[in-house]
């Protein structure tokens, strides 16, 4: 049997290594496998060939580098024994001053800065030689470790259920390799980063060692996430799916999870595959985030801007197979989207404990800081149902509402989703907020979960409807006509337009903010009706992480919506004023009742505005006005600089829209009750040769009453005021009176002191006794009224100077006749006016009121 060749001449089991026992195990399982020794030959042959020209390229670049390295040395000693000539030269042993003159003294001394530079640039050279051979080395190490997996992964095939091979015992295991291999990566960034901190001239340097680690990780990640995959379907991941709503079969799917289920030299394999991967991922972030690439953060670091954020492969992975499980019954209820959420809920939910229980103090041991796998799970979790909405459900609805604008079907759907991932995202981030504060009371936990609602890093579903601009648009233009619709529905009955006392108890079940509200603007519940809907449209992109997402939505649905407001309140007005001109009470107050509304909408959009959501919408929207692209590689102060001359808010458009409808129709209200009494007073103004008649009789100021002729209008202006100081809200009455005393006071300056009339003094004494009338109307809202009626005050006065005064003030108003000294002679005119107390008419109105001024002759 020896002589032949036979069985004695084979090597014992024993003296075989795992290696090549699993080889053999698993090529030979039976006799009919021999006949395949002749091409497991042949392959091994070729591998082997492979391996030793590979060897022999090694020995080739160590013999090239050895060279390199002597030459550089070579270099260096010469240097270095220049360097000693030279220090022996200045031995403080050797005699100076009888060697030396005193010329090669200087000569010396002036060579020292060269020597200096010198030694810096040998001590350079060393150091960039050291850090070399160094990096060599560790790449090299990084290199034939990532050889020795991709060969090793390739020669061998792990069967699919390891837990019941009889020979898992000696199957090949690569978490060790891959540890090694991550271990040198990190090394290699150490001596990087050091390197760029204390030599960032060595930019070449670094470039070349990138470029070879990116090389070797670009075959080192894909083989860490096979082996991770493999170690997965070893331990018969993943669970089953469960629709089960009741205690015993949640409790079921608790024990059919099968990381409960992992023990021993298993869970070793598992964790430790699990933690070379999470390494090399961290380091992979460290690495892209020191070169500057973009999607480096990890999961701590994330503040509102989960669409940089990358998913922790190892959780990544666990959801992958569930997936592809699930995606079969994703597309089946493709019309009932309350099913998805709540299978993906219900997955979240029932295994979030489990893998934070298992997975979290693996990733603990090898002290990797910024991850959550609690957080990285849930968001693994929500990526998968926002990439089942982004392909399948909201590419198709989009399909139909952007060729179709009017399916009402498929819009609604479209809203329904958006309820479903609002409430979803709110139910994941409680999820995940649970293990935070778990021992709080309710009162508390809702208060914290709205404190962390804006900074939390858990990806938010409601992304896929904004990661495209025509879907951001459509979903906002959906919005904003859903709730227009609604509005229309509740402005339509009559009662909410009702203001004071005549809200009674139809308004009562409006539900109103502070009872300081009403007595201030005195709204009706049309106006807190449409903005308590505003607010919660707006509200709605609030679980967006990205501002500039939120300013988009903003932008398209505050305008159309308050345009939409404005648009019923003017119908209303203009349906009033078309009646009766708002000559009666009730025109009035359908007028009185909108400007409130207005009033009240402007104060609120105003209030919202201080809020820290909106300051940061405007913030974005004027950075982007003046062409701040990104807005986040501005510092504070160099925003603040930009920020500090840019005024108003993000609802700009809506309040000079407001405010422009409460102007109109309040100087509207002005004109109304003008007309009311210039109707009531045209005897008044056309009676113009009683202001002449002189009373020599009766001649006493103190005596004189209003005019009979003017009394009825005082009295329908006194009635209005009071009305209107009742209905009107308080900033709006008062801008109402005022609008409404500088009318009249025009209006009677023109009518009546410029009508054409001769002043008497008898005249003018009852001209100051009307306008003293017409004044006290405005008592009760301001201390002094005289002074909201500037030109009738001055017109008084003119008219009761005495007659040398008052000749003597016309002959200083009346025209230079040089025009040379005209601009001087206006300046003298006004200081001839002030004299007199006369400061709100010009010289030109004076010289006329003067010029109607008639003296009795003596």
């Amino acid at each position: 049997m020896a002589a032949g060749g036979g069985v004695d001449g084979l090597p014992s089991g024993s003296s075989l290594s795992p290696t090549l026992r699993a080889l053999l195990n698993h090529q030979f399982k039976s006799i009919g496998d021999l006949a395949n020794a002749p091409s497991l030959l042949t392959s091994l042959s070729s591998d082997l060939h492979v391996s030793k020209q590979r060897l022999s390229d090694l020995h080739s670049s160590i013999a090239a580098t050895l060279a390199a390295w002597a030459s550089l040395s070579h270099s260096t000693s010469c240097s270095l024994t220049f360097l000693s000539r030279k220090l022996n030269d200045f031995s403080p042993e050797a005699p100076l001053a009888p060697t030396l003159g005193s010329a090669a003294q200087e000569e010396f001394i002036g060579q020292l800065p060269l020597l200096a530079a010198e030694v810096a640039r040998v001590e350079r050279v060393r150091l960039y030689a050291e850090t070399t051979l160094r990096l060599e080395a560790l790449v090299g190490d990084l290199e034939d470790a990532v050889a020795s997996i991709v060969v090793g992964g390739s020669q061998i095939q792990l069967p699919r259920k390891m837990a019941n091979s009889p020979a898992k015992d000696v199957l090949i295991d690569l978490s060790s390799k891959f540890s090694s291999a991550a271990n040198v990566v990190q090394k290699v960034e150490d001596v990087v980063v050091e390197m760029t901190a204390s030599w960032p001239q060595w930019k070449r340097l670094v470039m070349a060692v990138d470029i070879r680690v990116d090389r070797a990780l670009a075959s080192l990640k894909p083989a860490a996430l096979a082996d991770y995959r493999s170690k997965l379907q070893i331990i018969g991941w993943p669970p089953p799916l469960s629709a089960g709503s009741q205690e015993g079969e949640e409790s079921n799917t608790k024990l059919d999870n099968p990381l409960l289920k992992l023990q021993g030299e298993m869970k070793r394999r598992f964790e430790e595959s699990f933690a070379s991967l999470s390494i090399l991922q961290a380091l992979l972030c460290s690495r892209r985030a020191r070169q500057g690439v973009k999607g480096s953060q990890t999961s701590l670091k994330i503040v509102g801007e989960a669409h940089d954020h990358e998913l922790l492969w190892t959780l990544d992975e666990l959801v992958t197979p569930i997936k592809s499980r699930a995606t079969h019954h994703f597309l089946k209820w493709s019309e009932k989207p309350d099913l998805i959420f709540g299978l993906a809920y219900r997955l979240a939910q029932q295994h979030t404990d489990i893998v934070d229980m298992v997975l979290q103090p693996m990733l603990d041991r090898v002290k990797l800081a910024g991850y959550c796998v609690r957080e990285e799970w849930i968001s693994a979790v929500v990526t998968m149902v926002m990439n089942h909405l982004r392909a399948h459900t909201l590419a198709e609805l989009s399909a139909k509402l952007l060729d179709d604008g009017h399916d009402e079907e498929a819009a609604s759907l479209w809203l329904h989703i958006v309820d479903l991932t609002i409430l979803f995202d709110r139910r994941m981030r409680s999820i995940a907020l649970q293990s935070v504060v778990s021992s709080t009371s309710k009162v508390e936990y809702d208060s914290f979960e709205e404190s962390v609602n804006e900074f939390h890093p858990i990806v938010r579903c409601l992304s896929a409807f904004a990661e495209r601009k025509e879907w951001l648009e459509l979903w906002s233009n959906l919005e904003v006509g859903d709730a227009q619709e609604k509005l229309s529905d509740e402005l339509q009955k009559e009662s909410v337009w009702l203001v004071g006392s005549q809200l009674g108890v139809a308004g009562s079940t409006v539900p109103l903010q502070s009872d300081s509200l009403l007595e201030d603007y005195h709204h009706p519940p049309a106006a807190e009706i449409a903005m308590l809907k505003m607010w919660a449209l707006i509200n709605r992109c609030r679980s967006l992480p990205q501002r500039s997402w939120q300013l988009v939505y903003v932008l398209h649905v505050g305008a159309p919506y308050m345009s939409a407001f404005l648009a019923r309140m003017l119908q209303k007005c203009q349906e009033a004023e078309a009646m009766t001109a708002l000559a009666e009470d009730n025109a009035v107050s359908v007028v009185v009742s909108c400007v409130n509304a207005a009033c009240f909408c402007e104060h609120k959009l105003q209030e919202w505005s201080e809020d820290i959501f909106f300051l940061d919408l405007r913030r974005l929207q004027v950075l982007s006005a003046i062409g701040e692209s990104d807005v986040s590689s501005l510092g504070l102060a160099e925003s603040e600089d930009r920020l500090s001359p840019v005024q108003g808010c993000v609802f700009d458009r809506e309040i000079s829209s407001l405010m422009q409808f409460r102007h109109e129709w309040l100087q509207k209200l002005v004109s109304a009750t003008q007309r009311a009494l210039d109707a009531s007073c045209q005897d008044y103004q056309r009676n113009k040769k009683r202001w002449q008649e002189d009373n020599q009789a009766t001649g006493l100021v103190g005596e004189l009453f209003v005019s009979s002729s003017l009394v009825d209008g005082l009295a329908i202006l006194q009635r209005r005021l009071s009305m209107l100081k009742v209905s009107l809200g308080d900033a709006a009455f008062v801008d109402f009176w005022r609008s409404l005393a500088s009318s009249l006071d025009q209006f009677f300056l023109n009518a009546v002191a410029l009508g054409g009339a001769k002043f008497s003094s008898f005249g003018s004494a009852q001209l100051a006794k009307d306008i003293e009338a017409l004044c006290q109307i405005f008592k009760p809202f301001c201390v002094r009224p005289a002074k909201f009626f500037p030109n009738l005050s001055d017109v008084a006065l003119l008219l009761a100077l005495p007659q040398e005064d008052s000749q003597q003030l016309q002959k200083a108003l009346a025209p230079s006749s040089n025009w040379r000294f005209r601009d001087q002679g206006d300046e003298s005119k006004l200081t001839s006016l002030r004299l007199y107390g006369i400061r709100g008419v010009s010289p030109a109105t004076a010289g006329r009121v003067l010029a109607q001024r008639v003296f009795s002759k003596v």
